[in-house]
This record gives structure tokens, C-alpha cells and sequence, in this order.
């Protein structure tokens, strides 16, 4: 069996598609050294080729080899747990979301705006508001950009921002995202604030790129191992204190704030996404056990479904953004 790598420079060096698939050497290579230790992720990779290997006409032999290497790969992670899985357990929606408006509370007006201080907490916020309201990976996040051929961040005639687009070519799933950030009161203005002020203040003579909204101390960009980094040793611990956060379940946070919280269906909770109605149900929507647990013994005994916390956090919430956008309108 010929050996092919899985990564190649010399794009003529490639293979057939049918040479590939069929060989089982180059399939158990392929299957090592993808970097998920999710038995689902796997089931999902091994249907896709069995597809492939159906349209293909493969030998009986072939599909058969494809079926244990998919059972070994499997019983390799069988003892693992997804992250999201084991944090719903411990943490909630609403224990994050009070974390976050908690510090945003405490970072409100710390330092004197105009200072480079200032500006460096306020593009924290920024990026934690847009997490949380938008729900964006980390890859779209570090990459907005608002200036240049292509910004993300659209302004109107007035020169506000209005809304934020990540375009088919940018989202992991070619899907367009089209999210009215200037129409979330208190978020809006903290974007505005950003742009027009805070992220020059850090662009300085460092700055490869001034069309990108998210620049770090030095003026250079993020990118995603960076932010990751910035994310666990400095926003989580600040933000979150001992809880075990990390950026993707902000994802799954913002699915529950604008379906529990704001009681958006889920069609449009997936197009913010860019995802499917069923994705952002089945993959994004995390119910914790103890929630699910009320929820059932609530529609038993009659009582109203609706848990009366989630009407105090979201009372506090608005009433915060609402406070934000007055302060910083006047």
C-alpha cells in the first residue's frame, strides 16, 4: 500500500480520491490523527466515508476493513466524557451569566477612559458581550475586522454600527451570520465605544493591521491560540473565578441566554449561529440535570414551568445594559 501523507505542499503529489479512500493503511493514518477524542465526532467521520465508499462502489473487503478501524478508533475513547457534558453538571447558565455581569459591573468605569487601560478592558468586555450575544467561535471572533474591503462590522449612513456579518467564506459551515449588534442596548454602545475609540488608542505604530476590531497590548492581533491563552490565564480566572469556563462553552451559554433567557425559538438561535434549528437544539442547548429535574416536577405538580431565577438574572441583565447605554449616550 503506498504511503500518502496527510498533509502535502505539492498539490500534484496528491492522490485519486477513490486510490485514497480505498486504502485502508492511508484511512487508519486519517482517523489517528484527527484531533477529537469524541466518539460521536467519530461515528460522524466513519458515516461520511461509508458514504463515500457506497457512491464509490468499493469492495465488500474495503467497507468491512473501514468498519474496525471505526471500532477501534471508538473503543480507544471509550472512556470519554465530553467537556460541555461534565461542565453542565457544575455550572449553569445563569451562574455563568451572573459571573459576567458581575465583573462587567466591577469594570464599568474602573480605569479613565482614554487610557490605554481603559481601553484594554474595554475590549475585553467587548469580546465577552459578543460571546455571549452573538455566540461567535474563537477563529470569527479574533478575526473581525472593522475597516478595510471587507469589514464585519457594518455601519450606517449615521456612521453607527449596526450590525455584524460573517460572511459564507469566513463560517466553518458556509453558512452567512447576520447578528443587529446595534440594536442590543448597552452591547451597542460598548462595540461603538471600541471601534471609534478604544481600538485605535491600541493600534499604535505595532499594529500589522488597524482594520482588526481585537488587538492585544502590543497592537498585533489575536489569533485563536492566543486568545485561548489570554482567555485562561486571564479572563477566566478574573470573569469566572473557580468555575471551569473555557471560550467554546460560551457558545452553548449564548444558545441558553436567548432561548431561556429572551425565549427565542430555535431557527433563529441556529441562523445566529449559522448552524441548523437542529444543531443549536441537540448539540448547543444544554439542559443541566438539576434544571431538568425542576422542569419535570413543575409540569407534575402544576406549577409554572418557567424557573423564577432565570426572571431575576434577566431583570438585572437589561437593567445593566440599559444603565451602560445611558452613561455612555450622555
Amino acid at each position: 500500500m503506498p504511503d500518502y501523507p496527510l498533509r502535502l505542499t505539492n498539490v500534484s503529489a496528491l492522490p485519486r480520491l477513490i486510490d485514497a479512500l480505498v486504502d485502508l493503511t492511508w484511512v487508519a493514518c486519517y482517523f489517528d490523527s484527527l484531533e477529537v477524542r469524541s466518539r460521536n465526532a467519530i461515528l460522524e467521520y466513519g458515516a461520511s466515508f461509508l458514504r463515500m465508499l457506497d457512491v464509490l462502489d468499493a469492495p465488500p473487503h474495503v467497507v468491512k476493513g473501514l468498519r474496525r478501524i471505526m471500532s477501534l478508533q471508538l473503543h480507544k475513547r471509550r472512556g470519554y466524557v465530553l467537556r460541555p457534558v461534565r461542565l453542565a453538571e457544575t455550572v449553569s447558565w445563569l451562574t455563568v451569566l451572573r459571573c459576567l455581569l458581575a465583573w462587567d459591573q466591577r469594570a464599568h468605569g474602573r480605569e479613565r477612559r482614554g487610557t490605554r487601560e481603559w481601553a484594554l478592558t474595554l475590549r475585553d468586555r467587548v469580546m465577552l458581550w459578543i460571546l455571549l450575544f452573538v455566540g461567535v467561535r474563537i477563529e470569527n471572533l479574533v478575526s473581525l475586522k472593522i475597516a478595510g474591503a471587507a469589514p464585519n462590522l457594518i455601519r450606517g449612513a449615521t456612521g453607527r454600527i449596526e450590525e455584524l456579518i460573517l460572511r459564507e467564506s469566513e463560517t466553518k459551515n458556509n453558512k452567512r451570520v447576520v447578528a443587529p449588534i446595534g440594536r442590543i442596548r448597552g452591547a451597542a454602545e460598548l462595540v461603538q465605544l471600541l471601534a471609534d475609540e478604544g481600538q485605535p488608542l491600541l493600534s499604535g505604530r505595532n499594529a500589522t493591521n488597524a482594520s482588526d476590531l481585537f488587538l492585544r497590548s502590543d497592537g498585533t492581533p489575536f489569533d485563536r491560540h492566543s486568545f485561548r491563552r489570554y482567555f485562561k490565564r486571564r479572563l477566566r480566572p478574573e470573569v469566572f473565578g473557580s468555575h471551569d469556563v473555557y471560550v467554546h462553552y460560551l457558545r452553548r451559554i449564548c444558545v441558553a441566554v436567548l432561548r431561556n433567557g429572551y425565549d427565542l425559538d430555535f431557527t433563529t438561535i441556529g441562523a445566529v449561529l449559522g448552524h441548523t434549528e437542529d444543531t443549536a437544539r441537540r448539540v448547543y442547548y444544554v439542559l443541566t440535570p438539576s434544571a431538568a429535574a425542576a422542569r419535570y416536577a413543575a409540569a407534575l405538580s402544576g406549577e409554572p414551568p418557567r424557573d423564577p431565577g432565570v426572571d431575576a438574572v434577566m431583570g438585572e441583565l437589561k437593567d445593566w445594559l440599559d444603565n451602560v447605554a445611558a452613561d455612555l449616550g450622555r
